[in-house]
């Protein structure tokens, strides 16, 4: 079936420009809807290593960034679609049973069951594909249950076998895993759940933390056009074409020349913003997110299953810009009080334009001084993340008072 669309992830965002939710949430819900539809019948095979094209996106950002408008048309293409999609999730057992249950069963040309071996060099199985849109992440990070990170880490791998004790239900047992996962966060909450027990098992390895502090871009009234309509129903035909397609992709000459190189030397080359206390459990899979972002390239211009270099170059570029922004959802962890204190204060000067001292020190009064807040923002400008002017206002009454403006400091902006 040939694609009425040049390239889908373009499309996606042609058709979401005007939403309010930021280009890159924008574009990281596109890779997840299109994960979504390949499902764990399509995959990358590499000597003995099998890679699928399922993520974990943990879209991070302020309250009020529209990170759940930007999920909810994943949710709508999905759905109107028939994509497997798991209900409201509370734990670790109903996410087990939910997907157990889907592996059972048997019905003939149902979206999440593939044909079998039709000469592919493995046989594409009936498998148990799931995506899980979450409104709120903090359901996967949970505070009460140590081994649901664990269970996370194994369903993400794409098992071709799992078998967990339940208290209700004895014995599960999911074949052939596929769990694609996304849902928004913000970072306070993030950095609460990232405990101990998260962090011993690697989970949030598995993440991506796609995250924005850029104020919202305000659109108060949207109309939806003849074009939009179109484009719409071009979006849906072409998903359902991906959700078509089975097998496994074949990387040409061009691609292979780019990973190779780029791959040896991953180790040496490092991206210098993300430390390894941090990020080790994540830099230790940039190879396999290079795998699994080829071929969400690869699919979203066409259904021929094969990766080039224009995928390879788009894959790396993709999550090079995803790098740029990810410490901030991770930063303060291990903090001081203070230090967290002041990650919060920067975390919320990011999400505004500019704000007055005493309408920021009425946003964290119960937390923090006037006193304390002054040192805050003291130290960030002295570090050069925010500038801090004196302006002279005057009342109705005609009475002149004097007010500290802090802004934040935005990339390519100089300090000074």
């Amino acid at each position: 079936m040939s694609r009425l669309l040049k390239d889908w992830i373009e499309g996606f965002l042609k058709y979401t420009e005007e939403d309010e939710p930021c280009e890159l949430y924008r574009k990281w819900v596109a890779i997840s809807s299109i994960a979504a539809a390949l499902q764990r019948k399509c995959y990358h095979k590499v000597g003995k290593k099998i890679f699928y094209p399922n993520f974990y996106i943990a879209l991070v950002g302020p309250s009020g960034s529209r990170k759940n408008t930007a999920i909810d048309i994943e949710k709508d293409f999905l759905t109107e679609l028939g994509v497997e999609l798991a209900p409201n999730i509370t734990s670790k057992e109903a996410l087990i049973k939910t997907m157990a249950d889907l592996g059972k069963r048997e019905e003939v040309g149902s979206p999440f069951m593939s044909v079998r071996d039709q000469g592919f060099d493995m046989p594409v199985q009936p498998h148990a594909s799931l995506t899980a849109i979450a409104q709120e992440l903090v359901t996967f990070f949970p505070s009460g249950d140590s081994d649901f990170p664990a269970v996370l880490v194994e369903l993400f791998d794409c098992l071709p076998n799992f078998k967990k004790r339940t208290l209700m239900r004895g014995d599960e047992t999911i074949e052939n895993v596929y769990l694609n996962l996304i849902g928004g966060i913000i970072p306070q909450n993030l950095k609460r759940r990232l405990t101990d027990e998260v962090e011993a098992v690697g989970l949030h390895g598995r993440f991506i933390f796609v995250t924005s502090f850029a104020p919202v871009k305000r659109n108060a009234y949207q109309l939806t056009t003849p074009e939009d309509q179109k484009l719409r129903r071009s979006l849906i035909r072409d998903l359902g074409d991906i959700l078509s397609i089975a097998g496994p992709f074949k990387p040409t000459e061009g691609w292979l020349d780019k990973f190779t190189p780029w791959y040896e030397l991953i180790d040496i080359n490092p991206p210098p913003h993300l430390p390894e206390q941090q990020f080790g459990p994540y830099l230790s899979r940039r190879g396999a997110y290079i795998h699994k972002l080829s071929m969400i390239s690869s699919a979203s211009r066409g259904s021929n299953l094969t990766l080039t270099a224009h995928d390879f170059d788009r894959a790396l570029a993709t999550l090079e810009e995803a790098e740029k922004t990810m410490p901030d959802a991770l930063s303060g962890i291990g903090a001081s009080d203070t230090g967290r204190l002041l990650d919060d204060v920067l975390i919320f000067l990011k999400s505004t334009d500019k704000i007055g001292f005493n309408s920021l020190l009425r946003r964290f009064m119960y937390s923090i001084t006037g006193e304390e807040l002054l040192r805050i923002v003291t130290t960030l400008r002295d570090v050069g993340k925010v500038k801090m002017t004196k302006v002279v206002t005057e009342d109705e009454s005609g009475k002149r008072k004097e007010e500290l403006i802090i802004r934040y400091i935005r990339e390519g902006e100089r300090s000074n």
